[in-house]
């Protein structure tokens, strides 16, 4: 498998994810950000509804829809590579490293990737939350370098802990479909299955931290101290350990199904080119 076959399966599968999860991600930040405004999932639908209509729910999603893939094929790749390396300094083969050699490569690879999702994820939250701007290019001359990596540490956080997660419940769980014979190798039910968990597990570990994140990436009070761990303990002391999890349950509800689609693309896809390769090494044999 070579990098470029990872970076173009990694973008067909975050645009998927990007198009499928947007607007309960949106609902998500929004009830993270002002959870007096959206304090609950159905409150939040009907304020949308009411103030932008039904395109309400797409507000801002130009920027994830360029920049999903972009940065779905940063992590794939980034994150095949941190299992490339692992495997070379434990003698293995990349197809067959432990959990704790997953957990390992999955952690290698979060300070790197997280040098391109900061600046993704500082333009997604703005623009959803409705910040003045009239869309990216103008949000990136407003924000400039250093307001575009506003909060890198709690992005950072979220893939130390939720990274693992992830990727070990994808393997676990395709390891089970496989290895139990509950479905076909070739089966793309097994991106979808595999991938609905990682996002699951990924959310249920991380979304405190991604909470502290956007709240630090959506300040519109220049005084805040946005030290992650005093924006917590603001938090916990205004609206207790609850307000932790503002818009857990938009978030859990469009983990499953994005993730899905996002592994099922990337598997799809990779899968696809190998079948290619196969083909061309045939004709060329004949």
């Amino acid at each position: 498998m070579t990098i470029l076959q990872e970076l173009l399966a990694g973008t067909i599968g975050g645009a998927a994810q990007a198009v499928v999860g947007h607007p309960l991600d949106l609902i998500k930040v929004k009830m993270q950000a002002a959870p007096k405004t959206f304090p609950t999932l159905s409150s939040s639908v009907q304020n949308i509804l009411r103030n932008e209509g039904a395109a309400g729910f797409f507000k801002g999603l130009s920027a994830p829809l360029l920049s999903c893939g972009l940065t779905n094929a940063a992590l794939f790749t980034i994150y095949g590579t941190s299992k490339r390396v692992v495997a070379s300094a434990a003698g293995a083969d990349v197809t067959q490293l432990t959990l704790p050699q997953i957990c390992l490569a999955s952690m290698l690879s979060a300070p790197f990737y997280c040098s391109i999702l900061t600046p993704v994820e500082v333009l997604k939250c703005n623009l959803q939350f409705g910040n003045t701007y009239n869309g990216p290019l103008q949000a990136v001359r407003n924000l400039g370098l250093r307001g575009l990596y506003q909060g890198y540490m709690p992005t950072l956080g979220t893939r130390l802990v939720g990274s693992p997660s992830y990727f070990m419940a994808y393997e676990l769980t395709k390891r089970t479909l496989t290895d139990g014979d509950y479905v076909d190798n070739d089966s793309i039910l097994i991106g979808l299955i595999s991938g609905f968990c990682a996002g699951v597990a990924f959310w249920c570990a991380a979304f405190p931290i991604d909470l502290i994140k956007t709240r630090i990436q959506i300040n519109t009070n220049p005084y805040m101290n946005t030290n992650p761990f005093n924006v917590a303990k603001q938090i916990v002391a205004t609206e207790s350990v609850v307000g932790l999890y503002r818009g857990f349950l938009p978030c859990i509800l469009r983990s499953g199904p994005a993730n899905a689609v996002a592994f099922c693309g990337f598997e799809s896809t990779l899968s696809y080119m190998k079948k290619m390769e196969e083909r061309e090494g045939e004709l060329q044999y004949l």
